[in-house]
Formats: structure tokens, sequence, C-alpha cells
């Protein structure tokens, strides 16, 4: 059994300064709280096939996750899928341009093994609501640092 989350927000940003944050899995300590640390295992660069280690904190406890990358498009598109560290989670970026800078769609699919399916409307609840604040933070990273790509007002 999975469960979906999806989240959209409009960053006040350019299209190719949100996918170069996203893209590199190593910058998202920078705008990502939850993240402690993140390093590429594998020895080609961004793209499909990346293969990365990642150290974040979960409830009171800190896990270790290897993901991979599985969709690239340079400024519209990048998705991972965990292979260790966790259950089966299936992230996806999604890009659109937007009046007002760049529309970001995140939707993640989490694979919850059977015995917790009772907990599935709760854990469809706190995936949400995380999808959500991981946007917020991209979004408040984005606009409020003065070295990245804001649009002017």
């Amino acid at each position: 059994m999975f469960i979906h989350a999806h989240q959209v927000i409009v960053i006040h940003c350019t299209g190719a300064a949100v996918f170069a944050l996203i893209s590199d899995a190593t910058k998202e300590p920078q705008w990502n709280p939850a993240v402690l640390k993140t390093e590429r295992l594998s020895e080609q660069p961004n793209g499909i096939g990346a293969v990365y280690q990642e150290t974040h904190r979960v409830i009171f406890r800190q896990n270790i996750m290897t993901f991979e990358v599985v969709s690239y498009q340079p400024d519209a598109q990048f998705g991972t899928k965990t292979l260790s560290g966790g259950p089966l989670q299936i992230s996806q970026y999604t890009l659109n341009p937007h009046p007002d800078g760049v529309q970001v769609v995140l939707s993640v699919d989490i694979q919850i093994p059977g015995l917790l399916r009772f907990l599935a409307p709760l854990l469809r609840r706190i995936a949400g609501e995380e999808t959500l604040k991981s946007l917020t933070r991209l979004k408040l990273f984005l606009e409020n640092e003065p070295t990245n790509a804001s649009l002017p007002m």
C-alpha cells in the first residue's frame, strides 16, 4: 500500500535557480533543516542514476537513507527513489512557469508495510504536512537569500 502527498507552491524565483538547488541533493541541508548531511555516492555527476546517501532527522532519531535520481529534466523535473534505509519513497518535483516566478509541485509516494496499514490515514496527513513544510522552506530559502536568483519585485 502506498500513501500519496501532493503540494504546490509558487516561488518568486527563476526556474533555473530552483532546479539548480533541488537537483543537487548535496545542497538540501542548506534549505531543509531536517536533512543533516547528503553526499553523492556515485562517480557520475548529477542526473539520472546518481546515487546519494542522506542523514536526516525522523522524529527523535537520525536515519540514513540511500536514494537514486530517477528523473532529471533541467528546469522541469527532478525525481528520486529510495534504495535503502527506509520504506520505498518516490519523490517528484515538477517545475512550471508561472507569472510570479515558478510553480513547484512536489509529489511523494511512500510504501507502507502491511503491519502499519492501519496508520495510513495518520501517515498520509503527516506526509502532506511534511511535503508542504519542505516546499515552504525551499521557497523561503530561495526568496530570502541575497545570493539566490530571485526575480525583481
